[in-house]
């Protein structure tokens, strides 16, 4: 059917989505982002690929977004279905923290203005 991308993909909330995602959803391929990979870190089938990003830089993010799409592009992923971000970080005791991009300025809702290619992840124009 078409890329579902988890985020923080070995973290406790998504494990159980993930099982489910390979029992109940046989025609979807899984795109599973992780901090780091390591020998634990195995595909259990063909339609699971597991990818290392550290969201610390913006950078980075933008390196795994051009490649997905990139993929896309050339056939090698099915269409972007679904995103599921299950990274993120709250502190409701501190005030807001930004990244090395956002301290940059570039950081401030930009993602889309300057990375066109999500547009073309779920094969739309």
């Amino acid at each position: 059917m078409g890329t579902i991308i988890i985020t923080r993909a070995n973290g406790s909330l998504a494990v159980p989505a993930v099982e489910h995602l390979l029992t109940n959803a046989s025609d979807s391929t899984l795109v599973l982002k992780v901090r780091t990979t390591g020998r634990d870190c195995q595909a259990p089938d063909a339609r699971v690929s597991i990818r290392a990003l550290g969201l610390a830089h913006l950078d980075a993010a933008y390196t795994f977004v051009r490649a997905i799409a990139t993929e896309v592009a050339q056939g090698t992923l099915p269409p972007l279905q679904s995103i599921v971000c299950n990274a993120y970080y709250w502190n409701l005791a501190r005030h807001q923290e930004q990244n090395s991009a956002s301290l940059a300025g570039k950081g401030r809702g930009d993602v889309l203005s300057q990375e066109p290619a999500w547009s073309s992840l779920s094969g739309g124009s």
